[in-house]
């Protein structure tokens, strides 16, 4: 169906969403962190990109940015856990570019609604 490039830190939740990704019929793509991320994208294309918010590094937030300053047009799913004081991650990361967002623990028909539903929507 589609290539995904999945961005975590954890590996554990990489290879789960991997798994549920590839049941779903698409190709997954990895990176540990945005600076992974980023340069995955250069060597490859991708149809989407779902990032974490939270992780070492280069965390969320500013791989969302990235992404859409280089690749105008990627479609973006941010998914994370937490927040920090009255700011929530995933409505910042949606006012910053990401086109949907999902809080973890992720459902696994959820996630391919969500993913099916990003890869049918016209471009940002």
């Amino acid at each position: 169906m589609a290539r995904i490039l999945l961005i975590d830190d954890e590996a554990t939740v990489r290879a789960t969403l991997r798994d549920m990704l590839e049941e779903a019929g698409h190709e997954v793509l990895e990176a540990g962190d945005g600076d992974e991320g980023l340069a995955v994208l250069d060597a490859n294309t991708a149809d989407a990109v779902i990032t974490d918010l939270i992780m070492p590094q280069k965390e969320g937030i500013e791989t969302i940015r990235e992404v859409r300053a280089r690749f105008p047009t990627m479609k973006i799913l941010a998914i994370s856990g937490g927040s920090a004081g009255h700011m929530d991650y995933l409505e910042f990361a949606q006012k910053l570019g990401a086109d949907k967002v999902m809080s973890k623990p992720l459902d696994f028909d959820e996630l391919a609604q969500a993913v099916s539903a990003l890869l049918a929507a016209p471009a940002p």
